[in-house]
């Protein structure tokens, strides 16, 4: 979900007001902020920036430079609005964050709303509260509120019990971390103890869907490493360049190793030396995964595959490792003995979702249309794998256009 980061905030759009002209007038106007709270870390779900003289003046110097065509970087707003890489506000009231008063708040902490350019970037957020809203109001009704404990099961797309969950009351929504977890949603026993994570996406078809995964050193770093990962990076440098020496330049400008930043600064792979061609506008570019693993790993999280053990399962699930992957609304009903081979006990429930699919399945047995592919595509604010002007993701197989495959048949 998107945020008021500097990468945001230094977006350039034609024809329309820089978002630091917004800023600097929602501060001036005394405008809230909301926050992204989905840490539950801040006791306040909004904030107002303090209109500082000193403050006001660093906004309208970056203002100017952003104007005059320069890149903004956090050195551009000086040690008292800046924290390493990121920038901070001034608060008006201080708010406090994991029982601590801060008096700053990082732009990276303020949700990117609709005049910033926000209103499709929350909407993935929106359905995941609405998804999370609808299981919970399910459970809350089973267990009288988490009064009584009730056991699951729950039932895969193709009606076989895919996992048996004992003493449920509630469910609660993953809370974030560094590493961006996969599970949206923990079903916890009367204990409090999670044991189940479930990884929920909106909607009914693979065009509905969305990404599985990023392939984020950071927060991806096993996807990341892979060799296929490498080797589609390598294969979108390589096109790049054959279809530039082509048609021309145009679109596919050159790019000095010296202005790409991230891990491949110094060993960008290529092709006329130091150049590379940055990634155009207009093209979406998809590689097939052969690699059963890497697959699951897109489709459950990372830590779903254990290199250390034999059979390449991780037993232990968590939240970059996710019983379940579910798809559209859910359903919880009591179990009924005609249609499943069950115990006659009202405390036994049965909980299904649009389509629901378990990491212990055969992922060459999911539907071709779900099949996880590479996808690159043109985004201004990143430098995926090195190439400038694209963003890298893991896609279902039908769930984006693709106008060219490299080195695979489609």
């Amino acid at each position: 979900m998107a945020t008021l980061s500097l990468a945001e905030l230094s977006k350039r759009r034609p024809n329309k007001p820089s978002r630091f002209v917004i800023l600097l007038n929602k501060i001036k106007a005394g405008d809230s902020f909301p926050i992204d709270n989905r840490e539950n870390i801040y006791t306040d779900s909004n904030v107002v920036i303090k209109q500082s003289p000193e403050f006001i003046r660093v906004l309208e110097n970056v203002i100017e430079r952003h104007n005059s065509g320069y890149t903004i970087t956090p050195k551009d707003f000086g040690k008292e609005f800046s924290n390493r890489n990121s920038v901070v506000f001034p608060l008006e009231t201080p708010i406090v964050k994991n029982d601590k008063e801060i008096k700053f708040i990082s732009s990276s902490a303020l949700l990117k709303t609709k005049e910033f350019g926000g209103d499709e970037s929350n909407k993935s957020l929106n359905k995941e509260i609405i998804a999370y809203g609808q299981l919970n109001d399910l459970i809350m009704q089973a267990t009288d509120n988490g009064n009584i404990a009730i056991d699951i099961k729950v039932v895969d797309s193709n009606n076989k019990v895919v996992k048996n969950l004992k003493n449920i009351t509630n469910v609660i929504r993953t809370r974030g971390s560094n590493n961006s977890p996969i599970s949206d949603f923990e079903i916890q026993n009367r204990s409090g103890e999670t044991v189940c994570y479930i990884s929920h996406k909106w909607g009914s078809d693979p065009t509905d869907f969305g990404q599985y995964t990023g392939v984020s050193e950071k927060r991806r770093n096993k996807i990341f490493s892979h060799k296929e990962t490498q080797e589609f990076r390598k294969s979108i440098i390589k096109w790049l360049y054959e279809i530039s020496s082509k048609y021309g330049d145009g679109r596919f400008t050159k790019y000095m190793k010296s202005n790409i930043s991230g891990p491949f600064s110094d060993s960008v792979i290529g092709y006329e030396g130091e150049e590379i061609f940055i990634f155009p506008p207009g093209i979406t570019i998809g590689k097939i995964i052969k690699d059963e693993k890497l697959k699951r790993m897109a489709m459950f999280g990372q830590d779903i595959v254990d290199a250390e053990e034999g059979d390449g399962i991780s037993k232990a699930r968590n939240r970059n490792a996710v019983d379940f992957l579910a798809q559209g609304k859910f359903s919880l009903e009591i179990a009924n003995n005609n249609s499943l081979e069950l115990s006659n006990n009202n405390s036994e429930w049965i909980l299904k979702a649009g389509k629901l699919v378990s990491s212990d399945v055969d992922v060459s047995t999911i539907e071709q249309s779900y099949e996880p592919i590479f996808i690159a595509k043109y985004d201004s604010s990143r430098s995926d794998l090195g190439i400038p002007n694209c963003r890298i993701l893991i896609y279902t197989k039908e769930g984006r256009a693709v106008k060219q495959y490299v080195n695979e048949t489609k």
